[in-house]
């Protein structure tokens, strides 16, 4: 486990050098268009959104020539806008810049934006507008306070399902959630953006809230995603509401040769899952669990029984 973890921090490490050969936890945004490297157009947005022969949008979304608006600052409402294209690379990555802003003030606002990368897309339901036990990966960005009180929002967190699991939204997707961290997104005088990679088995989710034209790392873990699913945005309002708009949304092929100290060849698979899929809600005492700490139990007395015998 200690190797495992030693060797997925030396891959972020990797992910993480600008195109200048210094490694630091922000990078440029530029560094793909520098070095040649520039989005696929059947899989990007941006202004005047005058080519959206491959997209589609869903509930009360608007296309307007500065911004695409999932929903307006009004209650009950969401929308979506969808790729009608799979994405059929590996590897890769979404930069997307978007504007939360409403007339709510303090913890008065909601719901929040999601990202996906799934198998059905158009599915409408309650999990930030989308459809809950979907099969793929879902990056969420949510405004809306209900047991994550104060400092802890805005929050950005990941879930990767494989269509058996339900979002919690009583409890902000808690049990289910991979990663996340805190960002001040809502209502920031600059653009914003977020960069979400996958790339060899690693989901790196970076952030630009402060227009700096520089990446600061939210988290990095290790997911397996499939070939061939497919990407949207899509945003919420419940009792209270926040106008969530789409500024530009730019997808990248990662090409570059992989790290040498990470076997490949299991990267493409059947289901989406990450390494501890296996345990994500479970409840704190099941008998996976009761199992597990009496292994560790027992070897905790057998240590202690070997130092009294070498005494």
């Amino acid at each position: 486990m200690y190797c495992r973890n030693l060797l997925l921090v030396l891959f972020c490490g990797l992910l993480f050098k600008a195109t200048n050969g210094t490694t630091t936890t922000h990078i440029q945004r530029s560094e793909y268009e520098d070095n040649g490297v520039y989005p696929y157009k059947e899989h990007s947005l941006v202004k005047t959104f005058d080519n959206m022969q491959n997209w589609e949008t869903t509930g009360e979304t608007s296309v307007k020539p500065q911004f695409i608006r999932l929903t307006p600052d009004e209650p009950h409402r969401n929308g979506g806008i969808w790729n009608k294209l799979p994405i059929n690379f590996p590897n890769w990555e979404v930069q997307l810049e978007f504007k939360i802003s409403g007339k709510g003030r303090g913890n008065l606002h909601g719901n929040g934006l999601a990202f996906w990368y799934v198998r059905n897309p158009m599915a409408r339901g309650d999990v930030f507008g989308s459809a809950d036990f979907f099969h793929g990966l879902g990056v969420f960005m949510d405004t809306y306070v209900t047991r994550r009180y104060g400092p802890d929002y805005p929050y950005i967190s990941a879930m990767v399902n494989n269509g058996t699991f339900s979002y919690d939204n009583t409890r902000d997707g808690k049990p289910t959630e991979l990663a996340g961290c805190k960002s001040n997104f809502r209502s920031s005088v600059y653009r914003t953006a977020i960069s979400i990679r996958y790339y060899h088995g690693v989901l790196l989710v970076r952030t630009d809230v402060d227009q700096r034209n520089l990446w600061s790392l939210c988290f990095a873990t290790r997911v397996h995603l499939p070939v061939g699913l497919y990407i949207g945005v899509t945003a919420a309002t419940g009792e209270l509401s926040d106008n969530h708009d789409i500024l530009e949304l730019k997808t990248y092929r990662l090409d570059y040769p992989p790290p040498t100290t990470r076997d490949d060849t299991n990267v493409i698979v059947v289901l989406p899952k990450n390494d501890s899929f296996a345990i994500i809600g479970r409840p704190f005492f099941s008998w996976h669990n009761i199992n597990l700490y009496m292994f560790i139990f027992g070897l905790y007395i057998m240590f202690n029984i070997s130092k009294i015998y070498y005494l």
